[in-house]
């Protein structure tokens, strides 16, 4: 058997392991050539293809070389090869390392001989930050990384084609994508968004705020004085009240799709002053959030539990708002429960987002499927 045949053999064991362990990785995996070169001296990739230098990959253990492929795979998935635009090219490199290898360890994906660069050796999270924030937050501009990003490549529009497709293809399969924190990133770089047109239906319960006048846009009627712009009024995203089920029966890839109609919602608006709960067989205390970065920091706390509860959501309304109520109830959940009694809503405007075909007694359903 030759060397090639060898290394061959090796990224093949190594593709099938990923495969087993993290079915959507390996489907991606799958879709992306593997080449064999002496140009480099360790891994990289261009966005279209994974090059390996033959002596860097015979080198590696099978553990490093999972973690090596899953690594450039990530950079791939994540868009990092176009991302860069004007930013500094080593400190953004280490950047988009600290995410791709805070989610696979996160992941549970670990390595033996590799020193690959973490967010915690510098009080930073890649897996809760985009590699964009975390180059901002970088005190540093140079440190040596295990993978080369020379080839890096910044023409975008035939990687997110590629990407979207092939997510398409294996979501329509019926398919998981088996990380809440994967189907985020996807959700932020628009590979990956629903269809679900939550500005329509939303649009008889949303009231608009008028603004007489603003110094941000200025009348240029008079150039001796500084007077303010009339205003049209604006949609605003106020006093909605969301709540994420947390249950057994709710999966993480189901939580992160909750998650993802969420930004879907709150996107459509320039001003969002909104607050989510969690729940099961209780109900979290609200959490006020503005961005989808601050909404993100709230779901990274919460834990599945138990059974399910719904009629402990409007208990839990009269309890956390005793005085001004929200102006909506948007519950995103499998839906699989007993419901009270469409009493306990009184007048309240409770939107169901169920992720089936399940339909709740009362209230607005929208399937999210």
């Amino acid at each position: 058997m030759t060397t090639n045949d060898t290394l061959l053999k090796k990224l093949s064991f190594a593709r099938l392991e990923i495969l087993m362990k993290h079915p959507f990785l390996g489907y991606v995996l799958q879709h992306y050539n593997i080449t064999l070169v002496d140009s480099i001296e360790t891994a990289a990739t261009n966005g279209r293809v994974i090059m390996f230098s033959r002596a860097f990959l015979k080198s590696l253990s099978i553990k490093d070389t999972i973690f090596v492929l899953l690594h450039e795979l990530l950079h791939i998935i994540l868009l990092h090869p176009a991302r860069k635009d004007n930013r500094k090219h080593n400190k953004f490199n280490i950047a988009c390392d600290i995410v791709v290898n805070d989610i696979l360890k996160h992941m549970k994906f670990s390595y033996e001989n590799l020193e690959p660069i973490h967010g915690e050796m510098f009080d930073l999270d890649g897996v809760l930050y985009s590699a964009e924030y975390i180059y901002d937050k970088l005190p540093i501009e140079e440190i040596p990384l295990i993978c080369s990003h020379d080839f890096w490549d910044k023409d975008i529009k035939p990687m997110t084609g590629k990407i979207k497709g092939i997510i398409k293809d294996y979501i329509g399969k019926g398919f998981s994508l088996d990380s809440h924190h994967l189907l985020e990133r996807l959700v932020e770089n628009h590979i990956f968004k629903p269809k679900t047109n939550w500005k329509d239906l939303l649009k008889r319960v949303i009231e608009k705020d008028l603004y007489d006048y603003s110094f941000n846009r200025t009348d240029r009627r008079n150039n001796e004085f500084l007077l303010p712009d009339f205003l049209e009024t604006e949609e605003t995203l106020k006093k909605v009240w969301f709540l994420i089920d947390v249950s057994g029966s709710m999966s993480n890839d189901e939580i992160s799709r909750a998650y993802l109609e969420i930004i879907s919602i709150i996107e459509n608006y320039k001003t969002v002053c909104c607050e989510v709960s969690f729940f099961s067989t209780m109900v979290t205390t609200p959490i006020r959030f503005t961005t989808g970065k601050e909404l993100k920091n709230a779901m990274a706390k919460i834990k599945s539990t138990g059974g399910t509860n719904f009629s402990i959501l409007f208990d839990s309304l009269h309890l956390f708002y005793p005085n001004t109520k929200p102006k909506i109830m948007i519950i995103l959940t499998d839906g699989y429960a007993n419901y009270p009694d469409k009493s306990v809503a009184r007048n309240m405007n409770v939107f169901w987002a169920i992720n089936n075909n399940n339909k709740a007694p009362f209230g607005t359903t929208i399937n999210i499927l």
